[in-house]
């Protein structure tokens, strides 16, 4: 004997909701309580629906769905309301029930009519845009995650700045370095950046010489970048009178030279930035330094994107990102220190203020020598700036306090390779060159990545 809770309905169409048992199981949770009507004589009708006599069908649901109070039932629109909005899987459910009240149709749906139903909701689903990885999620970290990069620019410029990094690389909390090929103290650094691979060494790409007494010249012949050279047979000071007497075809030049001369001395290259900017104020320039990056498939120090939006060339980060190329979220650069900040307080602030994603903020470590003192009168800073970064327990523990991941540039590598590498498989084109290969010369296109006054310089 039948249950008196039980109630039969029709499986096509559902009770109540107008639309068969396949859409409306597509369609949760917008699900009504089916009813039974009985007829006159004696048999059970979904609604009243079916011809009279005939058993209403084999579906059972007993009392209202669970998990579906009254007030989530469907209600059925007037006939001539407006297509339905929503999410598409709500979508589908109101779309059927909006075929009926606007059509004036029989509660009795179809398959065509079904499918007709089905299809731009399907089609919505279908072109719904789904949210982009971010970076710290591409290297295998949460969305949420804050990831610093450390990085020592200047490495190579002199014995003081070697002995500062090497000792932050070890022991402290930097986590890259970029090396200055052309001065005098890039082979001690490329001995300890062979025999440490695992340490992150870019190339500070070089064509400036901007100290009074202590110059250095172009690793190219002076005869294939005579614009580079001044009259003292040494780089220009000032990035200003590169762009005066040199050209971007001279400057890539010397930046490959620099790139391959440091891969010679067994330095396994993890990324690229530029000395003082001068691959990256002038927009062909910057077109030459993005083009050496993905000629050697190497991630780039890139502004972050306000930077970038102040100095009106909001797109150069998305020209970067369109060329394969990976780079850090944001780039603490034009932060400085409040007046009568220290620099420790600074950095503290920096650090707790840390947004999710890859950031990476750079030092010019050094030793606070006679020979640093000879050289820059910025010594003082950038002895303090090691030290904070290697030894002040206060630096540690605001990152560890915050939660701040650090990484290195390998890391970033590895992904733009891997990408590189998909895409050939796709039959995307590559990385272009690896790095050990000459290669020929990269044309250079006039005002190809806009604007590039991005005050990213680091001297």
């Amino acid at each position: 004997m039948k249950s008196p809770r039980a109630q039969t309905v029709a499986s096509t169409p559902d009770a109540g909701c107008g639309w068969t048992a396949s859409a409306r199981a597509l369609s949760e949770p917008w699900q009504c309580a089916p009813t039974a009507v009985a007829s006159a004589d004696g048999t059970r009708r979904a609604n009243g629906e079916g011809p009279p006599g005939q058993a209403a069908g084999s579906r059972r649901l007993r009392g209202t769905p669970r998990g579906f109070p009254p007030e989530r039932r469907m209600v059925a629109p007037q006939a001539g309301a407006a297509l339905p909005s929503g999410t598409p899987t709500l979508m589908l459910g109101r779309v059927v029930t909006w075929f009926h009240s606007a059509h004036n149709k029989p509660r009795r749906l179809d398959l065509h009519a079904a499918i007709l139903c089905l299809v731009p909701v399907l089609a919505l689903c279908a072109g719904t845009p789904r949210r982009a990885a971010s970076l710290a999620e591409r290297l295998g970290y949460k969305a949420t995650d804050r990831l610093l990069i450390v990085n020592g620019d200047d490495v190579g410029m002199s014995h003081s700045a070697n002995v500062a990094t090497i000792d932050s690389l070890e022991r402290g909390l930097m986590t890259s370095a970029t090396i200055m090929v052309p001065c005098p103290w890039f082979t001690e650094i490329a001995r300890y950046a062979k025999a440490r691979p695992e340490k992150d060494f870019g190339i500070h790409l070089v064509h400036t010489s901007e100290w009074q007494v202590y110059r250095w010249g172009p690793v190219s012949s002076k005869s294939d970048v005579p614009g580079l050279v001044d009259p003292e047979g040494y780089l220009w000071r000032r990035v200003e009178d590169v762009y005066a007497h040199a050209t971007p075809e001279q400057a890539l030049v010397e930046a490959r030279a620099q790139v391959k001369m440091a891969l010679a001395a067994g330095v396994d290259v993890t990324h690229l930035d530029s000395h003082m900017g001068a691959m990256q104020y002038d927009p062909r320039y910057h077109a030459a330094y993005l083009q050496l990056a993905k000629e050697l498939n190497l991630p780039v120090r890139m502004g972050s994107q306000t930077t970038y939006d102040r100095l009106g060339a909001p797109h150069l980060r998305r020209t970067a990102a369109e060329m394969g190329l990976v780079f850090p979220d944001y780039l603490i650069h034009e932060e400085n220190p409040e007046p009568g900040e220290s620099r420790k307080r600074f950095w503290l602030r920096i650090l707790r203020s840390l947004k999710p994603g890859v950031t990476e903020l750079y030092i010019h470590a050094a030793l606070p020598t006679e020979e640093m003192k000879a050289i820059a009168g910025s010594w003082q800073e950038r002895g303090v700036d090691y030290e904070l970064f290697t030894r002040d327990p206060d630096i540690r523990k605001a990152m560890e306090e915050e939660g701040v991941i650090r990484i290195g540039w390998r890391s970033l590598r590895d992904l733009q390779r891997k990408g590189a590498r998909q895409g050939r498989s796709d039959g995307a084109g590559g990385g272009g060159l690896q790095p050990g290969s000459a290669g020929g010369r990269v044309p250079v296109h006039p005002g190809s990545a806009g604007a590039g006054g991005d005050g990213l310089a680091s001297d």
